[in-house]
């Protein structure tokens, strides 16, 4: 595992290990200011997540950036998609098939969230991809002020109603539907309208939970909303109001007096 990664503008984002009821993951760190947790994709950490990690530094955030699963490459060559998604099947952590089940890692994420807080409001967390319903399971916790799911794709979408569930328990679902109502917390989703790896009932289901407002849907057949949005050189146009509404979104709920000045 690299002591540190650099990213494509330069950023060093260096390495720590975060442990909880027998779960310990690295997790690198880079900035200053209130935290915001954000989660690889199944491709793992690369150069595209370092990418929005590096537009949230900008913004005044200190960026955690927890490894899941697989080996963190800064230039995206150890990328392994198929790899990772076949050591999620077997993963004791991650929940990819079982519906109406929170996964075991949100456990942990919630108990990172609550050390992270510190003096600030409270602390963001933006989940992608398979990661992308463990934002929502996060805010559970208190500590989590704002969450960001693009692209959910767990539970994978193989059974009758499976593609409209958000991977959370009964209980769980019932807090978060209870805070977020309640304005204990932001909560934003976003999906291209034609990824065929983020099922479209599952967007659904956030409106009808949340609201029809939480939601953006850039047109497109590609899956990385943020990601694409987020390139150095070369930003999805269609994807940006996205990333756009993310750091807003952070603002608004982790640094309130700077977002109303």
């Amino acid at each position: 595992m690299p002591i540190e990664l650099t990213s494509r503008a330069n950023q060093t984002y260096r390495a720590t290990t975060f442990a909880h009821e027998g779960m310990r993951h690295d997790v690198y760190e880079g900035g200053t200011g209130p935290t915001v947790i954000l989660i690889h994709e199944a491709g793992g950490l690369e150069h595209t997540t370092l990418d929005i990690a590096d537009r949230l530094w900008a913004e005044g955030f200190r960026v955690l950036l927890p490894v899941l699963v697989g080996q963190p490459h800064a230039d995206g060559s150890g990328s392994s998609v198929v790899a990772n998604l076949l050591k999620l099947c077997v993963s004791r952590e991650v929940f990819v098939f079982l519906t109406g089940r929170t996964s075991r890692v949100a456990t942990w994420l919630r108990a990172l969230a609550a050390r992270e807080k510190g003096d600030h409001p409270g602390v963001g967390i933006i989940g992608m991809c398979f990661s992308g319903g463990f934002a929502l399971a996060a805010a559970v916790d208190e500590s989590v002020v704002a969450a960001i799911a693009s692209e959910p794709a767990l539970p994978w979408p193989l059974l009758p109603g499976s593609g409209a569930d958000l991977g959370l328990s009964p209980g769980d679902m019932a807090c978060v539907r209870e805070r977020y109502h309640d304005g204990r917390f932001g909560f934003f989703a976003t999906r291209y309208t034609m990824d065929r790896g983020s099922p479209a009932a599952r967007i659904q289901r956030i409106k009808t939970e949340f609201g029809t407002n939480v939601v953006i849907e850039p047109i497109g057949t590609a899956h990385s909303v943020l990601a694409n949005a987020a390139h150095p050189e070369q930003p999805d146009p269609v994807a940006v109001p996205a990333l756009k509404a993310t750091i807003a979104l952070l603002k608004e709920r982790l640094r309130p007096a700077a977002a109303s000045g």
